[in-house]
């Protein structure tokens, strides 16, 4: 069973040394896309393990971390993140990635990224045992970094704060 708190900080420093902006546990938008028909198709809101956004690169990642095998056999939803990311990883302990990383091809799955994470000693080591394919995104990252910093705030639009935020002591 894997460490997701530890997953998460190895991904923080990981994307922030690449430039990338990070935060976890964002918040996703309501996204309203129009179907050939004319119809309203509605994505109901979310909420990401951990984005990073890159505007120099204009590119934002999705990474859904995993506990263990169960917690991703369990989870239906990751493909409404797909519209939020220009990438979508799963990141995992070594087991549980290789795990994914077969589910995934058995499925045809060619777009989604898998992530492995071992620990050496002291230090965890991130492994990207399938890379994500780049495609377009419909959030715009204006939005996502807005999300992320109203998450990091600790701050809702209500005024009310919450636990888990920069603000809060340790």
């Amino acid at each position: 069973m894997g460490d997701v708190r530890v997953l998460c900080k190895a991904l923080g420093y990981y994307y922030s040394k690449k430039g990338f902006a990070v935060c976890r546990e964002v918040g996703l938008p309501k996204l309203y896309t129009y179907r050939e028909n004319g119809s309203i198709f509605h994505l109901s809101k979310r909420r990401a393990d951990f984005v990073a956004v890159s505007l120099s690169l204009n590119r934002t990642v999705i990474v859904e971390t995993k506990s263990c095998w169960a917690d991703f056999t369990s989870d239906s939803k990751w493909t409404d993140y797909r519209p939020h990311c220009n990438q979508f990883y799963f990141a995992a302990d070594l087991e549980t990635a290789t795990k994914i990383k077969r589910r995934l091809e058995l499925c045809g799955d060619t777009e989604t990224g898998v992530i492995a994470m071992t620990n050496r000693g002291e230090k965890t080591v991130l492994k990207f045992i399938r890379r994500a394919k780049v495609h377009d995104r419909v959030t715009p990252w204006e939005i996502l970094l807005w999300q992320m910093a109203v998450r990091s705030s600790g701050f809702g639009f209500q005024g009310k704060f919450t636990p888990g935020n920069i603000f809060e002591a340790e």
